[in-house]
């Protein structure tokens, strides 16, 4: 303690500073003093021989104390530590040499007692092997142990277990400490190579400045030229290879286990990429091909243990991560990472790619997504190299493209692991979907396992197809997803197909002879099958999860790929007329007879030519079941499935007009009843049908196939407008395709079928409740559907800037991309439902026609404001450039907005009103002078308070106002209460309320208690309840019965109003004829002549 207190003063008071002695012991921790001393510590852990070595080291110490033995006022004190220090290691030295000669003497003289204490006996080396051999990383059965420096004892098998836990905690520490001599290695190196980038950059800055940027060089690094002399890179790479039984002998046990290589392999991952911006440094690592080597030995990883691949995957993956980087940007050092044989008949390898291909496919890789997204990622940008347009290194690039592209094997193992991917998650989503139709932790799950195939498909199948380029693996690709993934599901849609035709079609048999007679048998078509998974009590089995799922992944592959020869083969295969079935359904066979034969793609193209001798085509069953399910012909829960593959299939950017005419799915000009009309007459035998069933499920159903219907309109349109502008004799050939088109008859049959349905459970017009039940109903409907919206610019193109615009307007209107296909492909619960959805009530079953109703009403304007807008083009342009106008999916409230008045603006609260023809009424509320001060001064953001001061007043008076729409709650400016019909009467709103939105109204003496749908008001409304009071009950009578009539006669203006509103169609959908549909004038809602008043 003395000589630390001595030594503290004397450093204060020392000339130098805390941050020149910081830099100085900086300095000592990463110089090349410090790398020698632990090298040469390591060098005595791993190595058997290291005597020269130590040897060295100390003679370097030596040498390094006597320079840097300081100057300064503390210098003695220091000299008398380092003589105090060598006397005590010599004193050590001396007794160590003398009783290790004892110990020599008495086991030549004497042999020591078997019963000696354990801490007593020399620790045997055999012991301390079998603890490291239990450690190692490898997969060893019969070790070799190293014949040096070891000794025989025959009392080996006779250590009891305690001097086993002594070998295994030996071995724990040696390794300990190897594990963190390496690190302290890392950590040296890595900050020579930070030191050696700045000097460099700092001697080219001198050099530009001084105009000679030829003269001088760099400084030398002197702890790297250390690290290359002794060749601690080879150090590294052969600890990372030692096994128990490698034929390497010259290192110790301690360098076979996980840590220890993990370590290893992590230091020359930081070496890699701290000597990233160091020329001489890195093409030093590299040169050796040690890098080349240390990869290849890692593999196989079925060598390594399970335990150990979890600590030495990551730093394994981290060097290849480092390689890749400095592979991507230096394409100039390919000549390093490609390994050319000597002899000519040898094959050029790329260790990089082969093991980072490798690991990915690996069992281990695959069930950790941290690196398997990793090792995927680097891939892709091993492949992108080969893709660069960087002429400066075009020779290098091209090596390596030439290398990629010649690697059919490695095409084959990397198209078989992505499809391997798809097909196991697609069996995930198979299991979740297995079960009870209504599960919200399985629908979670089931939209994290779509969202995961989402991005799969974006992040890894467009990457390697669009953005490399590779064209043979490109083809590689498409020929493995054809004969793993499309032939898969489209054998699990064929069972399924089969499994329900088989079931629709046998008849059933009543349980009880009781009850009918004879047996009598009836198809089973309408019963519980076409319900399931409509029902909220619905399990759904097992075969009809893999078909469902299946159309769902097909449509999700349709959506987000984006290499175009595959979805239009895709697209090919599904929907053309013909197909090869013995080609899907033996295809995986002839595959794996033959893995590098291709059997998909030429037959898709027979497909499209029409078959040959060879192959003989059938219809396409896939096709004839897609429109089936699209019709309803197995229930509305499949239906949604059908109608999102074939939109996706339309919106497709990679669908040009002569694929669309291969798979013929629109209707041609000449020949309506040909195979083009089988999606058209699909949808209209949908939409025609008695939808009844009230769930959710009916109403994704409808949604999804109207919007079908609006998208093959758009489409049929283009493609009428294209055929027009490559005819040599232009005709209207819009006016003779859109005509054709049953879904658009199909669309206002099903508007005026819910129109219908709504008004028959509402008939009875003298019923007063029941008309306002229909009212009620319908308001909230149409509150529901229509919200105000932000229009920038228009309505189509509301994001057509990147910039944030301000909006243009603000209307209300209904958003129909929110029920299209497109919105629903992102929703888990079109399979699996999170609540409960079944309506059993009238009122529920009412409220769902009205929806429907609405719905319809909004689809069918879309269609005629689209066709109105495809007359305009055709009149006003030519036909060379008439193209075909964006289809806006928003429908404004229009009509409805006059119906209700909701919509439209409503008097601000705060401002002041003329209270001349309405009906008025003084009243109290009861509030204090003081409430109505503070209920004012609320409204401080409305109106001044400087105009409002002289209006308060002491009174506590109100005003009830009845309009013919509102009922308002004022604050009069007058205090008389006689006021003349020439005298300006005005007054402040405290209150508006829509008459709409008044329930009932009933009295208490002179207390008019009014319930209300709306937000409480201070002192004015709590929860629902307005409570005024009137100079005496029979102005409370008076004011009662005036809201009452006000409240019935707008409540019956407004029924009769939608009453006719839903009824203009009733029986108009069958007799207009085709011509008018081309004009849009049937779509368009007829308004009547007279309009009953208020």
């Amino acid at each position: 303690a003395k000589t630390n207190i001595n030594t503290n003063r004397m450093i204060r008071s020392a000339s130098a500073s805390p941050l020149v002695l910081l830099e100085r012991l900086r300095q000592r921790q990463y110089s090349v003093d410090r790398l020698r001393r632990l090298y040469a510590q390591l060098v005595a852990l791993v190595l058997y021989d290291n005597n020269n070595d130590s040897n060295d080291v100390e003679e370097d110490e030596m040498e390094r104390r006597h320079w840097e033995e300081p100057q300064g006022p503390w210098s003695k004190l220091w000299s008398s530590m380092q003589q105090r220090k060598r006397r005590f290691h010599n004193k050590n030295k001396t007794i160590n040499s003398s009783s290790s000669n004892d110990s020599t003497c008495k086991t030549t003289t004497r042999d020591p007692p078997l019963t000696a204490p354990p801490k007593q006996r020399r620790h045997h080396p055999r012991g301390i092997e079998t603890a490291f051999l239990s450690m190692a990383a490898n997969r060893t059965s019969e070790p070799t142990f190293p014949i040096r420096d070891v000794m025989s004892f025959e009392s080996d098998h006779q250590n009891d277990d305690d001097e086993e836990d002594n070998d295994l905690r030996r071995a724990q520490r040696e390794e300990r400490r190897c594990v963190q001599l390496l690190s302290d290695i890392s950590t040296v190196l890595t900050n020579a190579m930070g030191q050696q980038q700045q000097q460099a950059a700092l001697h080219q800055r001198a050099n530009d400045d001084d105009h000679h940027s030829n003269e001088g060089s760099a400084p030398t690094n002197q702890v790297f030229a250390y690290f290359g002399e002794k060749n601690i890179l080879r150090l590294l790479l052969e600890m990372v290879r030692a096994t128990p039984t490698s034929s390497s002998h010259h290192l110790r046990p301690v360098a076979w286990t996980a840590p220890v290589k993990a370590q290893a392999l992590q230091t020359v991952a930081e070496l890699v990429s701290s000597s990233y911006h160091a020329a001489s440094s890195l093409y030093y690592v590299l040169s050796q091909d040690t890098l080349n080597q240390l990869v290849t030995d890692v593999l196989p990883l079925d060598q390594w243990t399970d335990p150990a691949l979890e600590v030495l995957l990551p730093p394994y993956v981290d060097l290849l991560q480092a390689m890749a980087l400095v592979l991507s940007d230096a394409p100039q050092l390919s000549c390093f990472f490609l390994q050319v044989p000597k002899e000519a008949e040898g094959e050029t390898c790329f260790p990089l790619f082969s093991a980072i291909l490798e690991t990915t496919t690996s069992a281990y890789a695959t069930s950790n997504s941290f690196v398997h997204s990793t090792c995927l990622n680097l891939l892709v940008d091993m492949m992108q190299i080969s893709n660069s347009a960087n002429n400066d290194h075009s020779n290098h690039i091209t090596a390596i493209h030439d290398w990629i592209r010649d690697a059919v094997g490695h095409h084959q193992i990397l198209a078989q692991h992505l499809c391997n991917i798809l097909l196991a998650r697609y069996r995930r989503m198979v299991n979740l979907c297995s079960g009870p139709v209504v599960d919200a932790i399985r629908s979670d799950a089931l939209s994290a396992q779509w969202q995961g195939l989402r991005e799969e498909v974006d992040s890894i199948w467009n990457d390697v197809l669009v953005d490399c380029a590779i064209r043979p693996l490109n083809v590689r690709l498409c020929e493995d997803f054809l004969s793993q993934v499309f032939c898969t599901l489209w054998k699990e849609v064929h069972e399924g197909y089969t499994s329900w035709k088989a079931v629709s079609s046998s008849p059933m048999t009543f349980p009880n002879d009781d009850e009918v007679e004879d047996g009598t048998t009836r198809p089973q078509q309408n019963l519980v099958f076409m319900s399931i998974g409509v029902l909220d009590a619905d399990v759904i089995p097992e075969r009809e999860a893999v078909a469902q799922v299946a159309v769902w992944v097909l449509a999700t592959l349709l959506d987000r790929l984006r290499y175009r020869p595959l979805v239009r083969m895709l697209t090919v295969a599904l929907l053309h007329p013909q197909t090869n079935a013995t080609l899907w359904t033996n295809g995986s066979s002839a595959t794996a007879a033959n893995d590098d034969a291709y059997h998909f793609t030429p037959g898709l193209h027979q497909i499209a030519q029409g078959g040959t001798n060879d192959a003989e085509l059938e219809d396409n069953f896939f096709r004839q079941f897609l429109f089936q399910t699209l019709a309803g012909d197995f229930g509305e829960w499949r239906a949604v499935a059908a109608a999102v593959l074939l939109e996706h299939v339309l919106l497709s950017p990679s669908m040009d007009a002569d694929t669309l005419a291969l798979v013929q799915l629109f209707p041609t000009p000449d020949h309506e009843d040909d195979q083009g009309c089988d999606l058209d007459r699909a949808v209209a035998k949908f939409l025609r049908r008695p939808h009844t069933l009230t769930s959710d499920v009916c109403t994704t159903a409808i949604e999804c196939v109207s919007s079908l219907a609006l998208h093959l309109l758009h489409k049929t349109v283009s493609l009428s407008l294209s055929r027009q502008h490559r005819s040599s004799d232009p005709s209207n050939v819009v006016g003779s395709s859109v005509p054709s088109l049953d879904s658009l008859r199909g669309l206002r049959e099903a508007r005026s079928f819910f129109f219908e349905k709504t008004l028959v459970a509402h008939s009875n017009t003298d019923n007063v409740a029941c008309e306002d039940v229909f009212v009620d109903y319908m308001e909230a409907a149409v509150q529901n559907c229509y919200k105000r919206i932000s229009l920038y610019g228009s309505a189509d193109n509301s994001s057509s800037s990147s910039t944030r615009q301000r909006p243009s307007s603000r209307v209300h209107a209904y958003q129909l991309y929110q029920h299209s296909c497109a919105f629903h492909s992102t929703k888990s619960e079109c399979l699996i439902r999170k609540h409960w959805s079944s309506r059993t009530s009238h009122a529920e079953e009412a409220r769902w026609n009205a929806q429907m109703a609405l719905h319809l009403r909004a689809v069918n304007n879309v269609a005629s404001r689209f066709l109105e807008q495809t007359t305009a083009i055709q009149h006003t342009e030519s036909s060379s450039v008439a193209k075909a106008p964006k289809l806006e999916l928003l429908d404004r409230v229009g009509e409805l907005e006059e119906i209700f008045g909701v919509f439209s603006s409503t008097p601000r609260i705060g401002s002041e009103i003329d209270l001349r023809f309405r009906s008025s009424f003084f009243c109290s509320s009861g509030m204090t002078g003081n409430q109505v001060s503070s209920a004012l001064k609320e409204l401080k953001d409305l109106r001044s308070m400087a105009a409002e001061s002289s209006l308060i007043g002491s009174s506590t008076e109100l005003s009830f106002v009845l309009d013919t729409v509102h009922l308002f709650v004022i604050r009069p400016t007058s205090t008389s209460k006689k006021v003349t019909s020439n005298e300006s009467s005005r007054g402040i709103i405290l209150c508006c309320i829509p008459l709409l939105n008044v329930i009932a109204a009933a009295m208490d003496g002179a207390w008019l208690h009014v319930a209300v749908r709306h937000d409480n008001v201070k002192s004015l409304i709590k929860n629902g309840n307005m409570a005024l009071q009137f100079e005496s009950a029979e102005i409370s009578t008076m004011v009662r019965d005036d809201l009452n009539r006000s409240r019935r006669l707008l409540r019956h203006e407004v029924a009769q109003k939608l009453k006719t509103l839903l009824a203009y169609t009733r029986g108009d959908s069958r007799m207009e004829n085709d011509k008018e549909m081309v004009t849009a004038e049937p779509l368009e809602e007829k308004k009547t002549d007279t309009e009953p008043g208020r």
